[in-house]
């Protein structure tokens, strides 16, 4: 039997002084790997947000794992879900090794041969004696990929967790995180600008479109070229080249940094 991770009821969401994002949701999400797809601005931000608990909803009520969001401490909530934000960055001097100490310790796994392998599979070995200020994009990026999964929340929602990485290292990154996720039971929620790799490694899409619910369905059956057009309002080559600006965009801006 399939298990629900998380079960929006009649859920509406607009932020204060801006019109709806959200009326009269219901929707119910499964295990596995979920890939949230939009155009700016339709929310998908926001619904990572109100799935993890993060904000509430305006009127009806959203289960994480069976738990009302609006009755869990922070505590618990953290245990459910976490979440990786965009551009997370850390501004200290602590070393990347004590960092991961620490998540290991307020986290569920607790296996040294786990956190080895993480070490290992997210190429930290050189960075563990680095402050954590002075980690490159990439590399911040693969450190709180390997953070995330350290701490073990059953539901991972992660905003853009792979846009400034190489090709080669999105993949091979996506790659594990499906299999971890796989392993652990663990359910992981994403925003990718990126449809190819949505394509590649995602079991379910949920599209986002504003002032429409949203529209969950298998990868098979959703990633078609009428269906993607339609959700961008835009011909298939053109997505191509937006994904392509929007990719080789960022790299250049943080290569600089």
């Amino acid at each position: 039997m399939e298990r629900v991770s998380v079960s929006f009821q009649d859920v509406s969401f607009h932020w204060e002084g801006d019109p709806p994002l959200f009326e009269h949701v219901y929707l119910t999400l499964p295990e596995g790997m979920i890939s949230l797809l939009g155009p700016n601005g339709s929310g998908k931000t926001t619904f990572l947000f109100l799935a993890t608990g993060r904000v509430l909803p305006n009127q009806g009520r959203i289960l994480l794992w069976g738990q009302d969001t609006a009755q869990l401490d922070e505590g618990a909530r953290n245990k459910l879900a976490s979440v990786l934000y965009q551009n997370m960055e850390f501004d200290h001097d602590e070393p990347l090794g004590e960092l991961l100490d620490q998540v290991q310790e307020a986290g569920s796994f607790k296996d040294e041969e786990l956190k080895r392998t993480l070490i290992q599979e997210f190429k930290l070995e050189k960075l563990l004696t680095r402050p954590s200020s002075r980690l490159a994009k990439g590399e911040m990026q693969r450190a709180v990929l390997a953070f995330s999964l350290l701490y073990g929340s059953k539901l991972m929602a992660l905003d853009e967790p792979v846009f400034a990485l190489e090709e080669k290292d999105k993949d091979y990154c996506l790659s594990f995180v499906r299999d971890f996720s796989l392993s652990h039971q663990i359910t992981i929620l994403a925003s990718l600008h990126e449809l190819e790799l949505s394509q590649k490694f995602f079991d379910f899409l949920l599209l986002i479109e504003p002032n429409q619910p949203p529209t969950l369905g298998s990868t098979q059956e959703l990633f078609k070229k009428e269906i993607l057009e339609k959700l961008f309002r835009a011909p298939w080559e053109l997505l191509k080249k937006r994904e392509n600006f929007y990719r080789d965009g960022l790299l250049a801006l943080y290569s600089r940094k």
